[in-house]
């Protein structure tokens, strides 16, 4: 799992703004299952971003935005929100990328959680 690897302790909370920062420039791969193809993003360091956009009322249920289960996965969905047109990511795609990695996580709500995204994540992501 990436949480029990160095990966998880290169992101740390800034104290009492609920953002967080990526520390170290890692490369993270993406492997689709489908088209057998291999991404590779690289998150640069001291990239900020907030965890994963769940309200608290869903936090129960869901989990929390700052879970080890989610961290990662947000960390690179964030990432590709805001730069993912730069490199050809489509919205869809960065979508899909945070499915797997919540599912290489064992999230079980992974697919309610991408759905979601499907649903409401268009605002936030930066087309150019």
């Amino acid at each position: 799992m990436l949480l029990n690897s160095p990966l998880f302790e290169r992101v740390y909370c800034k104290e009492n703004t609920g953002w967080f920062k990526w520390i170290k420039s890692r490369k993270l791969l993406y492997r689709s299952t489908k088209q057998y193809t291999f991404m590779h993003v690289r998150v640069p360091k001291n990239f900020e971003f907030d965890g994963a956009s769940i309200p608290r009322f869903f936090w129960r249920i869901i989990g929390t935005p700052f879970a080890p289960d989610v961290i990662i996965a947000a960390l690179v969905h964030d990432y590709l929100y805001r730069h993912g047109h730069e490199i050809g990511i489509s919205r869809k795609e960065a979508d899909t990328i945070f499915r797997s990695i919540l599912r290489y996580e064992g999230h079980p709500k992974a697919d309610i959680m991408y759905r979601t995204l499907r649903m409401f994540g268009s605002p936030n992501y930066k087309k150019s």
